[in-house]
């Protein structure tokens, strides 16, 4: 649902965003989602597209199916738990 958090992974890191936009399209749900703090992700794409140039296209729908939804307080209170032990 549009506004909602989600996560992802990308090689050994976490990504975060907020979906911004959805479709429906072959009876999938896709996201278009805005990260937020994903300089190793970005910096991959950069590679990509300096490597291929015509042939890439940059990721901009993501299936129900790639994301996870989270809430933001309970994540940040599951991390804290952690800093503890």
């Amino acid at each position: 649902m549009i506004g909602d958090k989600v996560w992802t992974v990308y090689g050994t890191s976490l990504r975060f965003g907020v979906i911004t936009d959805e479709k429906i399209d072959d009876g999938w749900k896709f996201y278009n989602i805005d990260w937020v703090s994903d300089g190793a992700f970005e910096a991959s794409d950069r590679w990509k597209w300096k490597m291929r140039r015509e042939e890439y296209k940059a990721k901009e729908w993501y299936r129900t199916d790639e994301v996870t939804p989270f809430d933001v307080k309970t994540t940040i209170q599951a991390l804290d738990k952690l800093d503890l032990k």
